[in-house]
């Protein structure tokens, strides 16, 4: 079965960290990974539907605008459920955030697997359901293509971070007790899509993205 994939060049974000840079520089040249038999068979030992398996990756220049406006900053912490080859991530690090991910498929994770980790970038290979969510200060959910069985089942996990706790989601809202503090859509590499910043209910008044 063929899968779509989906990827937009970008040469707008930077940093002033040479290892973050040089990040960049190896996401923007490596190619796309192709689905190899690791893929499917941790898919498959994962009950993952054969929707959840078609994704897309989220420009740069997106990601960082809307970390940045969801007040990610050097004090950040942010977790990517699903991050694919890291892009959101190293958007995070160029903010000067801690970033922290997990990516079932082992083709996609690993793609750029050294100048990832160089870069301060953890990105694990595991499934976001059971993985360790640990600290976090905002949370990415790039859960398009999941049925609702499974965003049910990270909803739950979620319902369980801290107050304060900032979710950016695409096109589906966290269920639980999330407030939505923005929804508007934007233009992603496979068109228009919600995206939805919610916080966890309870929080007390969050620094600006400037002090962060």
């Amino acid at each position: 079965m063929v899968r779509p994939y989906f990827f937009a060049r970008d040469l707008v974000v930077t940093s002033p960290d040479p290892a973050v840079r040089a990040a960049l520089a190896a996401l923007r040249r490596a190619p796309m990974p192709a689905e190899r038999f690791e893929s499917v068979l941790a898919a498959r030992q994962a009950s993952l539907p054969p929707e959840a398996r078609i994704w897309g990756e989220t420009p740069l220049s997106v990601a960082y605008r809307l970390l940045r406006e969801a007040g990610v900053g050097p004090l950040s912490t942010v977790v990517d459920l699903g991050a694919g080859r890291g892009a959101v991530l190293l958007a995070a690090r160029a903010l000067g955030a801690t970033a922290r991910g997990c990516e079932l498929d082992p083709a996609r994770a690993r793609a750029i697997a050294g100048p990832l980790a160089a870069s301060g970038v953890a990105l694990d290979v595991a499934d976001a359901r059971t993985w360790e969510l640990g600290a976090a200060t905002h949370a990415w959910l790039s859960w398009v293509t999941w049925p609702p069985s499974m965003r049910a089942e990270l909803s739950a996990r979620l319902a369980l971070l801290p107050a304060g706790t900032r979710v950016l989601a695409l096109t589906w809202a966290p269920a639980g007790p999330f407030r939505i503090l923005d929804e508007r859509r934007r233009l992603l590499p496979w068109g228009w899509v919600d995206v939805i910043v919610a916080e966890r209910e309870g929080a007390a008044d969050r620094p600006s993205s400037s002090s962060r």
